[in-house]
């Protein structure tokens, strides 16, 4: 199976599996841990952005075209910033997507994408509380992550990134995650982590 799965502002990665499943053989050229790490946070947020156009929302819950898909992110700004210049002038079913960087005490209201850097798992069990009844597809980047009911998680192998998808999460919400994006996770179907965060 073939697809292309762009990035903004760079060349298009030919076969989706080059980008979904070779995905993030992060370049041993690149000449030091700075750049590696600028290129993983551009990945990942490209990964954020792409993830939008591979679920299905209920309809009622986007509001009037005229409405944003707001993208949140419980992340460092360098990550938020980076998210901000992938989506700009970009929509997806519809709608004009926008990031919104979340700080400690913001509502979540509104949130129809929340990403959650790793070194925010501490709070995953109050974000779940928070979430509760929002149809908000919830993106994260541990084990961890998904055993609580996260789900999409970035993870790391290697120098590769590859990404879990928690169907029993899926299961328990409004969300419909498309066949092609379950085929293309790692392990697909193997995660048992629990429904809904």
């Amino acid at each position: 199976m073939r697809a292309d799965f762009a990035v903004p502002g760079a060349a298009v990665y030919r076969p989706i599996g080059l980008l979904l499943g070779l995905l993030l053989a992060m370049s041993p050229t690149l000449a030091n841990a700075g750049e590696r790490s600028a290129a993983e946070t551009r990945l990942k947020a490209s990964f954020v952005y792409k993830f939008t156009h591979f679920v299905e929302w209920p309809a009622d819950s986007l509001g009037p075209p005229t409405s944003s898909l707001r993208i949140c992110t419980l992340a460092s700004r360098v990550f938020a910033v980076q998210l901000g210049k992938i989506v700009q002038h970009r929509s997806a079913h519809g709608h004009a997507l926008e990031v919104f960087h979340l700080e400690a005490g913001n509502k979540l209201l509104g949130c129809k994408v929340l990403f959650v850097e790793q070194s925010f798992d501490s709070q995953i069990v109050a974000l779940g509380d928070r979430l509760r009844g929002q149809a908000t597809l919830t993106i994260g980047e541990s084990q961890a992550f998904l055993d609580h009911g996260g789900m999409i998680a970035l993870l790391k192998q290697g120098r590769r990134l590859q990404f879990e998808v928690n169907r029993q999460a899926f299961q328990a919400s409004s969300l419909l995650p498309s066949s092609q994006l379950l085929r293309l996770a790692s392990k697909p179907g193997s995660h048992n982590g629990r429904g809904g965060l």
